[in-house]
């Protein structure tokens, strides 16, 4: 009996053993976690910058590509106004799947984005709802936000979607939106808009889901991130880190991809030049842990990602 209450005695010690380095090994691990969250939009660049090259995708033709989208786990973009849908490859790069008329026929206009099957984007600068009915995205429902009707005031789109265009003035002046980017587990819509109240062209913008779950707060500018330039083409990461693409004035011509931290007041910075050059680069979205963006470096508006270089893999 006494063997037996020795190796009772024992197997007790060890577990409270066991139990102190599990509390050690988790506060140590929470500590790595707020480092790394202190380190700022500089980690989260960091991490596309080690080990990888970029190279034009082997999807990109002659014709223009645009609104890259992450849905579900996969790059989505507009060519010739045709929604493909796209299935990785070798090397991080992306093969054209399908052409998905059930996006076309909606006449999405720039990048879309999805939360929990409900598709947000925006046609003619009105932004939209439709949810995932038997794998097809259908019935379209303006979104109800405060301050905000069918009435639209008169401004220009990015002059990098399908071409340059404009609404008619209105009485009733309301602006419009584009390119929706959904974050914060469905609760928050960013954008780019040139309403009234910004900082001076595009300026990207938000809107919060209210309590009752079907409308949307009055935009609010992100003023953070503006500036008097065109600043468009918003992606959240994580909820917490933005990108988005801006030609104000920087050591780089055109549309450069800028990037910022949400969730403290460390300033916008602009990505390196292994992303950003004289041409315009933009459109910036990640996929499964891979950067894609469009840039017109070669001459035609073509998708670019980073590629992990050999001695790295």
């Amino acid at each position: 009996m006494s063997n037996f209450l020795k190796s009772y005695t024992k197997i007790i010690t060890d577990a409270k053993k066991l139990c102190r380095y599990n509390v050690l090994t988790m506060k140590k691990l929470t500590t790595i976690v707020l480092l790394v969250c202190a380190l700022g939009c500089h980690a989260f660049e960091n991490k596309f910058l080690e080990g990888v090259s970029i190279e034009k995708s082997s999807v990109s033709t002659t014709q223009k590509e645009s609104g890259l989208s992450a849905v579900r786990d996969r790059l989505f973009f507009v060519r010739d106004k045709d929604v493909h849908s796209t299935t990785f490859i070798a090397n991080n790069d992306i093969s054209a799947n399908e052409v998905r008329n059930d996006l076309k026929n909606l006449r999405i206009e720039g990048q879309f984005s999805e939360y929990k099957d409900v598709l947000y984007f925006s046609s003619k600068g009105v932004l939209y709802s439709c949810e995932l009915k038997n794998g097809l995205w259908s019935n379209p429902q303006e979104l109800n936000i405060d301050g905000y009707d069918t009435d639209r005031e008169i401004g220009c789109g990015s002059t990098l979607f399908y071409g340059k265009w404009c609404f008619r003035k209105n009485p009733k002046q309301k602006e419009p939106m584009f390119n929706p980017c959904v974050a914060n587990k469905g609760s928050r819509i960013y954008f780019s808009s040139n309403r009234e109240g910004g900082k001076g062209g595009l300026d990207i913008w938000y809107i919060e889901r209210k309590g009752d779950g079907q409308s949307w707060s009055a935009p609010i500018n992100l003023e953070s991130v503006n500036s008097e330039r065109d600043d468009d083409y918003p992606f959240v990461d994580s909820d917490n880190v933005l990108y988005f693409s801006s030609d104000r004035e920087a050591a780089y011509k055109g549309l450069n991809i800028y990037i910022k931290t949400l969730a403290d007041s460390s300033p916008v910075s602009i990505m390196e030049s292994v992303f950003n050059s004289d041409a315009n680069d933009y459109n910036f979205v990640v996929v499964g842990g891979v950067p894609f963006y469009i840039s017109d470096k070669g001459g035609d508006a073509d998708i670019y990602f980073a590629k992990q270089k050999q001695e790295e893999e």
